[in-house]
């Protein structure tokens, strides 16, 4: 059996081959607001043709949030019933249009500004430029998400051009997400090559059988609006943090091994676990809904970061 699975989003096409099992991945980039179906039937049918394939023994399937022309006479759509039911991990989609996760969390169209509306698709575009941290398209997108939501599962996936895009720095991705979560505790991992709509999509479509998705570790996150009491100890040292209303902490990780935490907190509860260093830090983030929405980005987001223990500097993730 022949597959092909085409997940278009605002600057890339994401394809996902699978012939008897074996599975193979290629991105390109493509720009919706100024191709046409035909350019990207083309760009499909060639890359049929450099793995010596036709097109008509090749069951194609395409997803994508803002594509809207039928391709090859197939309706496109978005997989937002199968990413809203899954039963081990929390997946958000954040594209610079649109804004999708679990069940209990309402599937919206951002309905950007002209200016802002394609900031994800032009720092494609424009990689080789250094970014040059001007936030208020980032802010915007930011501000556009007015509400916060709990997740059911501590695991949150993130996927999307915002997330996936490496020239959006990791600060960017991190103030969002502790934004958009309400209070408790995660592990966040990043769907990088942005994969996983593929792969579902071909499991709903087939018979193929899929091995488990491996998610890039980011970092813990632990939000809270009360009075946080916060033990790290590994086998040389400990720390204790007493974190009030409104201020933040992030460890780095670096080197850290058998690094364990043990928190108590009035509106999380209580918790105890041995930290994988794997991930990148932990941070823990006690603004309010309200002082998040009113922080002025993410340069006042870094000097937060750094505030609370001048031992551990923020440095980039």
């Amino acid at each position: 059996m022949k597959i092909l699975s085409i997940f278009i989003t605002s600057n890339k096409v994401f394809l996902l081959l699978g012939i008897n099992g074996n599975l193979k991945t290629e991105i390109f980039s493509f720009y919706p607001y100024f191709q046409t179906k035909e350019d990207l039937e083309f760009l499909v049918t060639s890359y049929l043709k450099s793995q010596a394939l036709k097109r008509e023994e090749v069951l194609i399937l395409p997803i994508s949030t803002i594509y809207n022309f039928s391709i090859f006479g197939k309706k496109v759509n978005f997989l937002s019933l199968e990413l809203n039911n899954k039963s081990d991990f929390c997946y958000i989609y954040f594209d610079n249009l649109n804004f999708y996760s679990t069940k209990n969390i309402a599937t919206s169209s951002l309905g950007l500004s002209t200016r802002s509306d394609n900031f994800i698709s032009n720092r494609s575009v424009f990689s080789a430029n250094k970014f040059t941290n001007d936030i208020e398209e980032i802010v915007f997108l930011s501000k556009s998400i007015n509400e916060t939501y709990k997740p059911e599962f501590k695991k949150v996936v993130l996927g999307g051009d915002f997330f996936s895009n490496i020239e959006i720095p990791n600060e960017f991705k991190l103030n969002l997400i502790s934004e958009l979560l309400a209070q408790g505790f995660y592990e966040i991992y990043l769907d990088t090559k942005n994969e996983y709509p593929n792969l579902l999509n071909l499991k709903n479509n087939s018979s193929l059988i899929l091995k488990n998705t491996e998610f890039e570790k980011f970092t813990y996150l632990i939000t809270s609006e009360k009075y946080l009491e916060i033990m790290l100890l590994n086998p040389n040292s400990q720390k204790y943090l007493n974190l009030k209303p409104n201020e933040t902490f992030f460890l780095h990780f670096k080197n850290e091994k058998n690094l364990h935490l043990k928190l108590k907190g009035k509106d999380i509860g209580n918790l105890e676990l041995l930290l994988d260093t794997e991930f990148s830090g932990l941070f823990i983030d006690g603004r309010s809904y309200i002082n998040k929405k009113k922080n002025l980005g993410v340069e006042s987001f870094r000097k937060v970061l750094a505030s609370i223990d001048k031992d551990n500097d923020y440095a980039s993730l």
